[in-house]
């Protein structure tokens, strides 16, 4: 029996050897030709078929059907050239050629069976693979017999067993409280547990299933007895035997899958809302860089401002990912907008209340400072030293007001032309606020002034 087993092991192994494609057919060719010559050399003009039968067999087993027959037809040539008078392995008299064509197709016969040999050891190495495995499943599962009671009792998966009628005998606390059955009386059939359409599956799969291999397991939907809940669970059932190995009934563990499905569907949920937002800062990103290669004068001039515009764009993504992009703080929308340009302390002040904004809003408010302060950056009251910058903003019920002040700033000049950045402040920006903004251009300093509506969910925080 041992050398029976190391026997099956080195078949088994030698099946998966890698003889595959063209270098296992090169292999069972030299094999053949390697034959040849050994009969050649040593048994002369005898057996002229015996010694290549072995190879032909072993090279479909270990490689397949093709370098079988390529086998065949390799030792037909090469024996029918040590029978012809010739060495012409075509030129043969009628009996030779009657022993070519029997040793071929007997050889074809060992082909087929050796295919076949090879088939239902690896189908069989595959079943006992799977029955391995659900052996040593169920064995983790059971535990020492000395110490069942207590596993099962504390366990807070469903465990339960019932008789070969399929009538429940026992189910454990965790059992009973998932389906809300005070106790198993034995009158409860497994059946019973289950909602159509699983009720009628279980009769007609999941029992025959586990007559044939021994174990079934996958999702089903259980009902609640009493409030008739639908209960999404990972079902396992196997069949019970005594010591003499006779089965006594069935063996049930079930996992409770409703926290996991909630969790799969909040999973789904916020990858289509992570989806949708990448699609609406995808669109914002498009229709800034269009915009401002649309009105830049040089290429250097619209590289330069695109990326300024988008680290402004990033900073108040950095805010709203904090609240996972539902509201963002009016205060650190502000703050972080206009910290690349505060400089010394007093040439920007901000005052107002702490408001949530929304996701949009956030976005708009931080680009429309950030133009604003770039343009007094360069040509207003943030270019000079006794320049500065007042920001405020005031809310009443829905109605938010927003105003940006500079002074003492060199005198402002009707511009001839608008730009891009005025557009943004004045119309996008405004348009997220479902409000108005107007940019005017004073002499003793530029005043924005964007009004409109906080939207439901922005609230006034202490």
């Amino acid at each position: 029996m041992p050398q029976s087993r190391i026997f099956d092991r080195i078949l088994l192994k030698a099946l998966h050897l890698p003889l595959k494609g063209l270098y296992g057919l090169a292999l069972v060719i030299a094999a053949v030709v390697a034959t040849a010559a050994f009969r050649a050399a040593f048994v002369t003009d005898l057996l002229p078929y015996l010694f290549f039968m072995p190879v032909i067999l072993i090279g479909t087993f270990l490689v397949g059907p093709a370098a079988g027959v390529t086998a065949i037809l390799l030792s037909a040539l090469l024996a029918g050239q040590s029978l012809s008078a010739t060495n012409d392995p075509f030129s043969l008299t009628g009996k030779q050629w009657a022993a070519q064509t029997l040793f071929s197709l007997v050889n074809l016969g060992i082909v087929f069976l050796a295919v076949q040999l090879r088939r239902t050891m690896l189908v069989l190495e595959r079943v006992a693979e799977e029955r391995r495995c659900a052996l040593e499943n169920l064995g983790r599962q059971t535990g020492e017999r000395s110490r069942l009671a207590t596993i099962v009792e504390q366990s807070r998966e469903f465990i339960g067993y019932a008789d070969l009628g399929g009538r429940v005998q026992f189910v454990n606390e965790a059992g009973r409280q998932l389906v809300g059955r005070a106790n198993a009386d034995g009158q409860a059939e497994i059946a019973d547990y289950f909602k159509e359409p699983d009720r009628s599956r279980f009769r007609s799969e999941i029992l025959p299933e586990v007559a044939r291999s021994g174990l079934w397991s996958g999702e089903v939907t259980l009902r609640h007895f009493g409030t008739g809940e639908a209960l999404p669970v990972r079902f396992t059932i196997f069949p019970l035997v005594d010591d003499a190995d006779a089965r006594i009934g069935y063996g049930t563990i079930i996992t409770d899958l409703r926290a996991q499905k909630a969790a799969d569907a909040q999973r789904e949920m916020l990858t289509r809302e992570l989806a949708h937002r990448m699609k609406n800062t995808l669109a914002m990103v498009q229709a800034i860089s269009a915009q401002t290669l649309r009105s830049a004068r040089t290429m250097e001039e619209g590289r330069d401002a695109i990326a300024s515009r988008l680290t402004a764009l990033a900073r108040a993504q950095d805010i709203l990912t904090h609240t996972s992009w539902e509201k963002a703080d009016i205060v650190e929308v502000v703050n972080a907008a206009i910290e690349p340009h505060r400089g010394d302390a007093g040439h920007v002040t901000i005052s107002g209340p702490h408001l949530d904004l929304q996701t949009q809003r956030a976005l708009g408010l931080s680009l429309a400072i950030h133009e604003l302060a770039t343009n007094a950056a360069k040509y207003g009251a943030l270019s000079v030293e006794g320049g500065r910058v007042d920001m405020c903003w005031s809310a009443d019920g829905n109605f938010f007001r927003f105003e940006w002040i500079e002074t003492g700033g060199p005198t402002v000049e009707m511009p001839s032309a608008r730009g891009f950045g005025s557009k943004l402040i004045e119309r996008i920006v405004a348009a997220y606020f479902d409000g108005t903004g107007r940019l005017e251009f004073d002499p003793s300093g530029v005043r924005f002034i964007l009004e409109g509506a906080l939207g439901p969910g922005s609230e006034q925080k202490a």
